[in-house]
């Protein structure tokens, strides 16, 4: 029986005993064979580098299998990579359709050999496949909408500006977490999107009863403070007459006010009868700060009312139109 010859597989080799195999053939130290033997590696493939070497051409020594090999380069790739991320930290994120678009004039402008689509001037969904395998970082995702103003006014010396202003104003007065309020709004439909149900094959189209077919926006204001205190949400309905019957089911003493022909762009114009927990039901240990002797006197404090304001115009400064400018 004659005896079993052990071939290694195909692109199974490590890189460093490729390099190592071609400077001992290169140097005369070891034949090609020989070198195949100890470094485990296709002979025909040690004589492809050793011959494209010989030719003056550039070799890699990681393993290639197929004859199909990447359109771009490491270098480009990294280039087109950066883009996507540089486009997607500015707000203007590229969907597929523009990837492609994009990397078939990429490889156009380096005059690179493609095997790209010329009729519709993209790159086939094989390559984005490929690119998104080797970055696995990237997805396709649903963007949220953002507004300009938002992505102006958020920004690094903004925020750095507000904490600053946040620093020195919590410095002066030491407010407890009671006094803390955080709020923010929402938007909530009326209209809710369906998931998939069953039915016939033959119904061309299926439909579900709802409230409305046309979306209709309630907008809802939450508020708590640092120390936990949840107040009752606000309710905005877009309707001429409150009706308490629109706040059945909402959590108890929740407000609600009727607000109709409400521009997006607008805020709108409610009266402001959110109801505040009492600072007294705060835990013992917040009272205790209250009282600290590190803290000005109740009588050296001012009122509450010059605190919000003072407090508003050094966080979001607003100038004052009323007052004339003095001219010199």
């Amino acid at each position: 029986m004659p005896p079993v010859i052990s071939r290694p597989s195909k692109g199974k080799w490590h890189p460093d005993s490729m390099k190592q195999a071609v400077e001992n053939v290169l140097t005369g130290q070891l034949s090609i064979r020989k070198a195949a033997e100890i470094y485990n590696i296709p002979k025909n493939t040690l004589i492809d580098r050793v011959s494209a070497i010989k030719g003056g051409k550039e070799i890699t020594f990681t393993p290639a299998l197929g004859r199909f090999k990447p359109t771009f380069i490491a270098e480009f790739e990294g280039v087109l990579l950066n883009h996507v991320k540089d486009l997607s930290d500015r707000l203007l994120p590229l969907t597929r359709k523009e990837f492609l678009n994009l990397a078939f004039q990429l490889a156009e402008a380096l005059k690179i050999p493609h095997h790209f689509n010329c009729d519709k001037k993209t790159s086939g969904k094989q390559f984005y496949f490929d690119f998104m395998k080797r970055h696995p970082n990237l997805s396709l995702q649903t963007p949220e909408s953002t507004s300009l103003n938002r992505s102006i006014g958020f920004n690094k010396p903004q925020v750095n500006r507000f904490f600053e202003s946040l620093t020195n104003l919590m410095e002066k007065y030491e407010f407890t977490p009671y006094k803390i309020y955080n709020c923010d709004e929402t938007s909530v439909t009326t209209v809710q999107k369906h998931f998939k149900v069953i039915s016939l094959k033959q119904n061309c189209q299926v439909g579900k009863l709802t409230s409305a077919e046309r979306e209709r926006s309630v907008t809802v204001l939450f508020c708590m403070n640092a120390g936990g205190q949840y107040i009752p949400p606000f309710f905005i309905f877009p309707q001429q007459r409150m009706n308490e019957r629109l706040l059945i089911g909402a959590p108890k003493e929740s407000i609600g006010e009727a607000q109709s022909n409400v521009d997006q762009t607008e805020s709108p114009t409610v009266k402001p009868t959110l109801p505040f927990p009492d600072i007294t039901s705060a835990p013992k240990a917040s009272l205790l700060h209250e009282t600290s002797p590190n803290r000005p006197t109740p009588t050296d404090r001012p009122n509450d009312t010059t605190v919000v304001k003072e407090t508003i115009q050094q966080l979001s400064p607003i100038p004052d139109a009323s007052k004339k400018r003095e001219v010199s």
